[in-house]
């Protein structure tokens, strides 16, 4: 699930979080390894405005805010906490 908030207090400033859930799954065609659930939580914000007169955009997110660790599958560890950022623009 991924929500959205548009502050009132900088407009064009939007925080933005969200939450993935994984339930348990087989690591193998036996079902004899079991990975265990898990639940993964991002946040962020993103920020429009214009320079220039162009739209302007920069976003600035924390995936896996929890730094928990998981199996991505059964032979690949998944995402540590990570820090992105990012600039777009229109010309």
């Amino acid at each position: 699930m991924r929500v959205e908030y548009d502050t009132r207090w900088l407009p064009g400033l939007t925080l933005v979080g969200s939450v993935q859930y994984t339930h348990h799954r087989y690591a193998d065609q036996m079902n004899t390894d079991r990975l265990p659930a898990f639940t993964l939580f991002d946040v962020g914000a993103r920020y429009a405005t214009t320079l220039a007169g162009r739209p302007l955009t920069a976003r600035l997110e924390v995936q896996n805010a929890g730094d928990r660790r998981y199996w991505n599958n059964g032979s690949e560890v998944g995402e540590p906490r990570t820090l992105t950022f990012s600039l777009s623009a229109d010309f």
